[in-house]
């Protein structure tokens, strides 16, 4: 409804999850512009204060869903320090 939000553009979004449904929201919130702000699992929580990117996003799902990964496993590469972050719980 536009009446409500006209546009996602540059809205910051939290999901909750991070399997199938959760990778699916995730996409079509970028693709409107929206910012993905967190990802979660049942051991954790990704933040990226910047949003991730699409390239994170294929990363995370390649993880999950090729690896069998847990998210906690995805900020242990350099190219993510500092940027994303991860908080157990």
């Amino acid at each position: 409804r536009k009446d409500i939000a006209p546009s996602l553009k540059g809205l910051r979004c939290a999901i909750s999850g991070s399997g199938n449904v959760s990778q699916f929201a995730a996409e079509k919130l970028q693709k409107f512009g929206a910012l993905v702000m967190t990802l979660s699992d049942s051991s954790g929580t990704l933040y990226c204060q910047s949003g991730f990117t699409e390239e994170d996003l294929e990363k995370i799902c390649h993880l999950k869903n090729k690896l069998g990964g847990r998210l906690s496993e995805f900020t242990q590469s350099q190219e993510f320090h500092g940027r994303i972050v991860y908080f157990a719980g």
